[in-house]
């Protein structure tokens, strides 16, 4: 407010005095004006991308883009005073671009559920396949294991189209029903019906710190982040699908793309859940685990979450239900060590499919892929050692 009024001029003083707080607090936090101009404008970004989420629960998509254009026109005196101190002092900083991307995106998301003219991000899903958005984020899809090992199971990460690269929506998915799909081509309301992945939760939680920082990667409706807030640590919850956050509860949300993320900090565990390493597109999997390591502490701890070993290779079609969906796995084809296949959810007349391959992911497949992304694997923390524990390969100076 204070550089919105005053603009260049806005002093440390004024701020400090309308924060209610002395000058050598400001200065304590803030060394520099520069300083306190990065954080004024991130915050800005940051309010205005939690105003964009809020507004995507909207009933009425149009009216609530609207309400979101007259906030940004109405605040773009302080953003842009503010933008223009900080490029003048040196240019731009890598928080104050990261945050403005993920307010460019929340925008768009509201832009586009807006486009779409109807409640939420829904698209009208039919006879023909709706390719999902060209950039290569994981899905949301929770494919049945068929092993036995996992109790709920997981949301699977891996919907990737071995010749095409990115996950689509099958053509029987959906008789012409209105379902709500995630950017990625996730089915949202089946997957709210989802339970929470509990014993998950406690298994990581055992191999923490008691409070701490923790960021989920691909969250979804927090099936895993929120207990894990639960249970006293401070979650930080990312996806690229508004409505998936929307779901949040006790974990801070973060809208954005998974493998373009750089949130300018370390975390004391960094999950990468459902499945992302299974992926047959070895470019995306190397993408995804150094974007964990580039946000794991020294020595925090990375759990990530893949296939039994050898699921690949033994799984067959198999039908069961979770939370009131039912899940079923089919049309499974095999080739050249990749495997292909269909997961198909229902719930009360609703259905959709997802196409997916991935690849097993052994202990020595991993530590390579780890070592790669310079971390190194350290064992598992179940039986069934779904859920294996990287760390960093040196200790961060």
């Amino acid at each position: 407010m204070v550089f919105g009024e005053a603009g260049a001029d806005a002093s440390t003083g004024e701020v400090a005095r309308r924060a209610g707080v002395g000058i050598g607090t400001v200065f304590r936090h803030f060394p520099t004006k520069r300083d306190l101009v990065e954080a004024t404008l991130v915050r800005h970004f940051e309010l205005l991308t939690r105003r964009a989420l809020d507004l995507a629960r909207a009933p009425d998509p149009g009216a609530a883009l609207r309400t979101l254009i007259a906030t940004l026109v109405r605040t773009s005196t302080t953003k842009i005073v503010l933008a223009e101190q900080l490029v003048a002092g040196g240019g731009e900083t890598a928080p104050a671009v990261q945050a403005s991307r993920r307010l460019r995106d929340a925008v768009d998301a509201l832009l586009r559920t807006a486009q779409a003219g109807r409640p939420g991000p829904r698209r009208r899903v039919g006879r023909r396949d709706l390719p999902a958005r060209p950039r290569p984020v994981p899905g949301h899809g929770d494919v049945p294991d068929g092993s036995g090992h996992r109790g709920t199971g997981g949301r699977h990460r891996g919907e990737w189209s071995h010749t095409a690269g990115r996950p689509r929506l099958s053509a029987s998915a959906v008789e012409d029903r209105a379902v709500r799909i995630a950017p990625d081509g996730s089915p949202v309301e089946l997957y709210l019906r989802l339970p929470p992945r509990t014993a998950e939760a406690a298994l990581i939680h055992r191999a923490l710190p008691a409070g701490a920082t923790v960021l989920d990667l691909g969250c979804g409706t927090g099936r895993l982040a929120e207990p894990l807030a639960g249970l006293g640590h401070r979650v930080t919850a990312v996806d690229n699908e508004p409505a998936m956050l929307a779901a949040l509860r006790r974990a801070t949300g973060v809208l954005a793309d998974v493998t373009r993320l750089d949130l300018g900090r370390r975390f004391g565990a960094v999950l990468l859940m459902s499945h992302f390493v299974d992926a047959a597109d070895a470019g995306f999997v190397d993408t995804v685990l150094r974007v964990v390591r580039c946000h794991l502490a020294g020595d925090g701890v990375a759990v990530v979450e893949r296939h039994p070993p050898g699921w690949a290779a033994t799984c067959a079609e198999n039908d069961r239900t979770v939370g009131g969906v039912r899940i079923l796995l089919r049309d499974l084809v095999r080739e050249g060590g990749v495997l292909t296949a269909t997961v198909r959810y229902e719930l009360e007349g609703e259905a959709a499919e997802q196409r997916f391959s991935v690849v097993d992911v052994d202990d020595e497949r991993l530590a390579g892929l780890a070592a790669a992304a310079g971390m190194r694997f350290d064992g598992c923390l179940d039986d069934a050692r779904t859920l294996a524990v990287l760390r960093p390969a040196r200790v961060d100076a």
